[in-house]
């Protein structure tokens, strides 16, 4: 206590913390803080498998604030790909594509694409992070009642109560464990075809999370954003551009050998085969359009690709590429 004082640390915990039939209770668990106002609530909770301590949750007051979205996300994995599949199928691509050029035929066909993924595939909001991912409903009612007869015990303190607490505990680890091991075992299986799916839960289990800690800027303060950091780092890889001298770009003699590309020969066939090799779990490009859609509707879709492409080559031009249209 003569060191906590002399180093002006306070403690909060005012309830005990450990519980044991036949035992006098203590308060063993404790958290200390350079600031009494820094904790607002403390709530004992059961406890962490067959441990006899409790769990203790408390509302740290600091000034850091979490923005959470709300925006909802297109669920490609359960798009409904036969409607967009027969949505592609009822379009007439040599006739809608034939008389206008490149550009126009690439906007055509993503006017199409937006349309068909916005009526057949499903939003889903963002998924609440603090939960585990094998948290499924039968884990997260065993948990509850778990807590539940804690809490009955802790009010009665009766040996009858205790027991069916221990009872309700032991089968909690178990079916945690079991839910956790499943859930890698899946994770495992799946590895090949969905290896995101895998990383993020790695990435999940790590105890420290990296990322780009506070700079010094040029007048010795350190930066407090995102943004400030990127201009200090951005500052300091200009020292090592080359510098460019100033006027015209001098003309270079020309390497050509004089033979020529004339003609590129595909089939519509070729364009399905490599529709049909994307990696579904790959993010879109500058066009917005997913690979999985591609993947699964490379039958239909690979014809008015092909007409493009043709296009594309015929016109020597290559179609304007952008983001999804708002």
């Amino acid at each position: 206590m003569d060191v906590t004082q002399d180093l002006l640390l306070v403690q909060h915990v005012e309830k005990v913390t450990r519980s044991r039939e036949g035992q006098r209770s203590s308060l063993l668990d404790l958290i200390f803080t350079d600031d009494e106002n820094s904790i607002d609530t403390i709530t004992h909770a059961a406890a962490v498998g067959k441990s006899d301590h409790d769990s203790l949750v408390w509302t740290f007051i600091c000034q850091s604030e979490t923005i959470k979205s709300n925006r909802e996300k297109l669920n490609y994995a359960k798009g409904n790909y036969q409607e967009i599949r027969q949505h592609f199928a009822n379009i007439d691509w040599n006739s809608k594509l034939s008389s206008i050029n490149c550009d126009e035929a690439w906007s055509s066909f993503k006017e199409e694409y937006h349309d068909a993924v916005e009526k057949f595939v499903l939003k889903k909001k963002p998924r609440n992070r603090n939960k585990p991912l094998w948290m499924k409903a039968h884990v997260k009612k065993s948990v509850k009642k778990k807590h539940q007869l804690y809490m009955k015990y802790r009010k009665t303190q009766r040996y009858k109560d205790y027991l069916e607490y221990t009872k309700q505990r032991n089968k909690t680890k178990k079916v945690i464990n079991k839910a956790q091991a499943t859930y890698e075992d899946k994770l495992m299986k799946e590895f090949k075809e969905k290896p995101k799916q895998f990383y993020n839960y790695v990435r999940a289990k790590q105890k420290v999370k990296t990322g780009i800690s506070r700079l010094e800027n040029e007048e010795g303060e350190m930066t407090k954003t995102d943004e400030e950091a990127a201009n200090v780092l951005n500052k300091f890889f200009e020292t090592v551009f080359t510098q460019e001298p100033g006027g015209d770009i001098p003309e270079l003699n020309s390497r050509h050998n004089g033979v020529f590309l004339t003609e590129c020969t595909f089939t519509e066939e070729d364009v399905k085969e490599q529709m049909q090799k994307l990696k579904p779990d790959k993010s879109p490009g500058l066009d917005g359009i997913n690979p999985h859609v591609l993947n699964r509707c490379a039958e239909e879709m690979a014809k008015p690709l092909y007409i493009i492409y043709r296009k594309s080559l015929e016109e020597g031009n290559y179609p304007m590429i952008g983001n999804q249209p708002e």
